[in-house]
């Protein structure tokens, strides 16, 4: 059991890793791949963190090549999902435009160089990525237009 939760955090590190030194980081992986050829497990982080990362495309294989290797139906299903926002992903790519984030709450000099400068810090300091930010805001606008709360 020890082995599956050292093969964990080494694989846990590696996803960490990716949003600072890609590089280093699929280098950890592919490390891991070789000593674990059919690890579901390692598959599916290193899906995850490609996502994470933008690498849409190369996060596709390798949530199909995990659900092919776990066989826990929940590790499955989160494989299938993860292949899928993945390919939504790919074929609709979002674009974050500055004018989606006016508003008084969001700390900016006056114009609009200072509102970039203020968004970026902002985005910076929360650890935001553009990505996941368009997400927000596609998901804000929908329950706006809406009504929803």
């Amino acid at each position: 059991m020890s082995g599956r939760r050292d093969l964990y955090g080494r694989a846990s590190s590696a996803r960490t890793l990716m949003a600072r030194d890609q590089a280093q980081a699929e280098r950890q992986f592919a490390e891991l791949l070789d000593e674990h050829p059919n690890s579901g497990l390692v598959y599916l982080m290193r899906a995850e963190a490609r996502r994470g990362v933008g690498l849409f495309d190369e996060a596709q294989p390798d949530y199909q090549r995990a659900e092919g290797h776990l066989t826990g139906e929940a590790a499955k299903t989160q494989a299938r999902q993860g292949a899928e926002l993945a390919t939504r992903a790919v074929r609709e790519p979002l674009t974050l435009d500055l004018g989606d984030l006016q508003g008084p709450d969001l700390p900016t000099n006056s114009g609009e160089p200072g509102r970039q400068l203020g968004i970026t810090l902002l985005l910076a300091t929360l650890g935001i990525s553009a990505t996941l930010l368009a997400v927000l805001i596609r998901v804000w606008r929908k329950r706006a237009v809406g009504g929803q709360k």
